[in-house]
């Protein structure tokens, strides 16, 4: 009996102590590769490596320009050595899971996606100021992840950012349409729009808060509220401020859908409040709002109520 109970003992405490599975670093012409780490030829053979394990393994991939289309899968993370060092000639994808870091991406001529995924984008910019594809769908974009931080977007079409249950942070996106909404939830903080339409929402749900629209081209739109289906998008917009420096545009245009303001300040538009509904219900809730109540329009079904609000005779004179 002694004996049994000291086997019993010895074998919880062999499982106890196991060691967990290891973690791999491979790395791609990286001169900063840790010791262990495995020097690799190229980045496909890197990540098919790190993804055929199922992590949790890291490629680092140094100073360079690299083509294709890499994709970290569940459990890898892949590090570049910087957004001005390492250069992806192509798209980045990374799964639930997966992460991408430090780099950036450069979208040839006519490529519909520069990021895409389920996973973590940290430090990652794209350049898709190349001639975009004749995409009939409107769905060509920068990036569309599942989570994005401190990232810097560039297009010379589609849209920037592409919502659908996304979290992004610490944005800065320059494109005909920075955010286009549609489906899942999206929240967006702390970010910098400059854009034809700031944000474009069809459907679903988005939070944003402490963001800057800057109205860039001709008849600009900060948040355009349109629809894909009978309800329309769920908006909220919360601490933003909304720029067209020469003053033209509509800050705000609902054709569908609801959206809320608060503490909002309008500058430079031509309207500030613009619901043209026709044969959907639009809604603007405004609550502390800096408006010019003179630059307000309203058609068809619906409602623009505003509380709280701070008035100006003229907030276009006011800031310039």
């Amino acid at each position: 009996m002694r004996r049994l109970g000291w086997v019993l003992a010895a074998a919880v405490g062999g499982l106890a102590g196991a060691a967990p599975a290891h973690a791999a670093t491979y790395c791609v012409n990286d001169p900063a590769c840790p010791a262990g780490g495995s020097a690799q030829p190229s980045l496909t053979a890197a990540l098919a490596l790190a993804n055929a394990a199922g992590g949790p393994d890291t490629v680092r991939v140094g100073p360079g320009t690299y083509s294709g289309n890499p994709d970290a899968a569940t459990g890898t993370t892949l590090i570049g050595a910087g957004r001005t060092a390492t250069i992806i000639d192509g798209s980045l994808g990374t799964d639930t899971g997966g992460s991408a870091s430090d780099m950036l991406v450069r979208m040839p001529p006519n490529e519909i996606a520069g990021a895409g995924g389920n996973g973590l984008f940290t430090r990652v910019d794209i350049d898709g100021s190349a001639p975009g594809p004749d995409n009939a769908t409107g769905w060509d974009f920068g990036i569309r992840p599942g989570k994005v931080v401190d990232s810097k977007v560039t297009m010379s079409h589609g849209s920037g950012l592409v919502g659908g249950h996304v979290d992004a942070y610490h944005m800065d996106i320059t494109a005909p349409t920075a955010v286009k909404q549609d489906s899942y939830p999206t929240t967006l903080h702390d970010s910098v729009l400059r854009a034809n339409v700031g944000i474009e929402a069809r459907s679903g749900t988005l939070d944003a808060d402490n963001v800057v629209i800057i109205a860039q081209g001709d008849d600009p739109v900060g948040v355009l509220m349109e629809s894909n289906g009978p309800g329309g998008a769920d908006v909220t917009l919360t601490h933003a401020t909304l720029l067209s420096p020469h003053h033209v545009g509509a800050a705000i245009q609902s054709v569908a859908g609801g959206i809320r303001l608060k503490d909002v300040a309008f500058c430079g538009w031509g309207t500030q409040l613009d619901r043209k509904s026709i044969d959907r219900v639009a809604t603007i809730t405004a609550d502390y709002i800096a408006y010019d109540p003179s630059e307000i329009v309203a058609t068809g079904p619906g409602a623009i109520t505003v509380t709280h609000p701070v008035i100006s005779a003229d907030t276009r004179t006011a800031q310039r």
